[in-house]
């Protein structure tokens, strides 16, 4: 498979969870009266990640349509994907600490979400430094969908909880 196709994959993935997690969080909202704070973290995580990879997978065939090389795309690319991530985690660095102190499920979906995206910078900032292809910012991306997937799993598993009356 080319790297085009995968990116187009990426992209798609991303877009299909921004709408379950969108169906998701309208169930949510409606059927728990008060949202707490750790589910607003995971909703707000899941959105913008899901976003992001949107935006981030198309990023690379937006610029190899320019005038830029095969090297100096991925360096680009992950240059902004890494630029992207170090943000990230710094917004929202505040939520993963007040995450840690809840449950053992949203302490490990906290803790797991954070490895992945530091794992995700280090890909990047490797590639910018030395690599410069398409592999480890493919390898990224992946970490950014498995950062949705965890966050779409626990918010409807924190849904489910709360319909069926267990504590969340």
């Amino acid at each position: 498979m080319d790297t085009q196709a995968t990116l187009a994959i990426a992209a798609e993935i991303g877009i299909g969870v921004a709408g379950f997690s969108s169906i998701a969080a309208a169930v949510l909202t409606r059927s728990v009266r008060e949202l707490v704070e750790t589910r607003w973290v995971q909703l707000r995580t899941l959105l913008v990640t899901s976003l992001a990879i949107v935006l981030l997978a198309y990023l690379p065939m937006v610029l190899g349509a320019g005038s830029l090389s095969d090297t100096a795309t991925w360096t680009v690319a992950s240059g902004v994907y890494g630029a992207w991530v170090l943000f990230s985690i710094s917004v929202f660095l505040g939520g993963f600490r007040r995450l840690v102190g809840v449950s053992g499920h949203t302490r490990r979906t906290a803790l797991v979400t954070f490895g992945l995206a530091c794992t995700s910078l280090v890909l990047n900032v490797l590639n910018v430094a030395a690599l410069q292809t398409g592999w480890p910012y493919l390898a990224a991306l992946a970490c950014g969908m498995l950062v949705t997937f965890i966050q779409f799993v626990s918010l409807v598993r924190s849904l489910w909880e709360s319909v069926d009356g267990r504590p969340g």
